[in-house]
């Protein structure tokens, strides 16, 4: 396919709708299965410790729960967009399952805030969010909503701002959409009384990943803070999705930390 259009509207917009990609019988399975790990995964934690780190809504590393997921990041279609607005090296930096109902926590949830994804450079794009609705996105299950243009400047708008001129994606099950991964944006909130499971990759380019990951060698265990913190240690990459259950949330958010670097 040729994505020159989408790859304009992503520059220009910060959005653009890839079309109707998934099967009827993709969606089907990734939304039942979705739903059933987000049940074990509330089982297992509870819902309590959940809300309190934000999580009730994600579902993180997604390629564990089934090979089908897999097999998504092997789409021609992915891999061609991919190509046209980053390029051939980008890696999948997080694959998430995004579940929003009415008990959804407001305030202490990301995907319900105005947020942005990745780091702001300017005039160069560094990360991609591919967009899967696994419901049929309408006004009272909470569509995302997008407030375009807004990934060309590096400060965050007024609120006042973002909500006037917030968008909501509707949009048919199985359409895929992306984002620049700096455009301000968030889950609308869901008063549809169901679940609505969304599937999503954040692709980043590669430039963002070690080439060695030395934390699985026991030689730097005893290492000063400040040699860990230069060897990477407080922006290292999660053991696993529970490892985020906790209170020390540096590693999350370091690798995007460019403060002092902006040549104005």
């Amino acid at each position: 396919m040729d994505w020159a259009i989408n790859k304009e509207e992503l520059n220009i917009r910060g959005v653009t709708v890839l079309g109707k990609l998934l099967t009827d019988e993709q969606v089907t399975f990734f939304r039942d299965n979705l739903l059933e790990e987000q049940r074990k995964h509330i089982q297992r934690q509870g819902t309590e410790k959940l809300n309190k780190y934000g999580e009730l809504e994600m579902l993180r590393n997604c390629g564990r729960f089934h090979p089908n997921y897999l097999s998504l990041i092997e789409s021609e279609w992915l891999n061609s967009f991919l190509n046209t607005v980053l390029n051939d090296k980008a890696i999948l930096h997080g694959y998430h399952g995004i579940l929003t109902n009415a008990e959804s926590q407001g305030q202490r949830s990301l995907p319900l805030r105005f947020h942005r994804d990745a780091a702001w450079f300017k005039d160069t794009r560094t990360c991609v969010l591919i967009l899967m609705p696994l419901v049929d996105f309408v006004e009272d299950v909470g569509p995302t909503e997008v407030v375009p243009g807004t990934h060309l400047f590096k400060n965050m708008p007024s609120n006042d701002y973002l909500e006037r001129h917030a968008q909501k994606m509707l949009m048919p099950a199985g359409t895929v959409f992306a984002l620049d991964g700096t455009l301000w944006h968030r889950a609308g909130r869901n008063y549809s009384g169901k679940v609505r499971p969304l599937l999503q990759m954040n692709t980043t380019l590669a430039f963002f990943k070690q080439q060695i990951n030395v934390w699985n060698d026991d030689t730097f265990a005893l290492a000063s803070d400040l040699v860990k913190s230069r060897l990477g240690y407080n922006v290292r990459c999660y053991d696993d999705p529970d490892e985020m259950l906790t209170d020390d949330r540096r590693w999350r958010s370091g690798n995007y930390n460019i403060d002092n670097t902006l040549i104005e």
